[in-house]
């Protein structure tokens, strides 16, 4: 989106992962199209674990912007299902079979107005921030023990 001569991107936004138990915070950034990952490895050690997790976004204070304050709640637990490690997954309190979050920051522009939405973009000016940590975890935990079974 440009507007006033400035690019607006939905890359550059900061999103914080943190473990409640022992508050370990793990960061990702959004790329140009609004995603962002992050990875955390399971080993056999977290079987029958439950780890819980509170995802935000950060303030990074960039002009102009008015920052999403949504703050979802995640629980994974891990178990040993065949010979693979499974995260099964929890958000705000539903069970879901991938983790996805959505941010909405709005843009004010000098003049105190919205700028108008990309011409030819059916888009909204959403930050959309990928969550798919389980479904990553879970994808390098499989990798991980079958390649232990080679």
């Amino acid at each position: 989106v440009s507007a006033n001569g400035a690019v607006i991107s939905a890359g550059g936004f900061t999103f914080e992962l943190t473990d409640l138990q022992d508050g370990k915070c793990y960061t990702a950034s959004s790329d140009n199209e609004g995603k962002a990952l992050f990875t955390i490895p399971y080993s056999e050690a977290d079987i029958g674990k439950i780890f819980k997790y509170t995802l935000k976004e950060r303030n990074d204070a960039r002009e102009g912007f008015t920052y999403s304050t949504r703050v979802y709640n995640i629980e994974i637990s891990v178990s040993l299902k065949g010979n693979d490690l499974v995260a099964d997954l929890v958000m705000d309190h539903q069970p879901v079979e991938q983790l996805s979050a959505e941010f909405v920051n709005t843009y004010f522009t000098q003049g105190g107005e919205e700028p108008p939405p990309p011409a030819g973009d059916s888009a909204d000016p959403l930050l959309y921030a990928g969550l798919v940590v389980a479904s990553l975890c879970a994808l390098v935990l499989i990798f991980r023990k079958q390649r232990k079974h080679s």
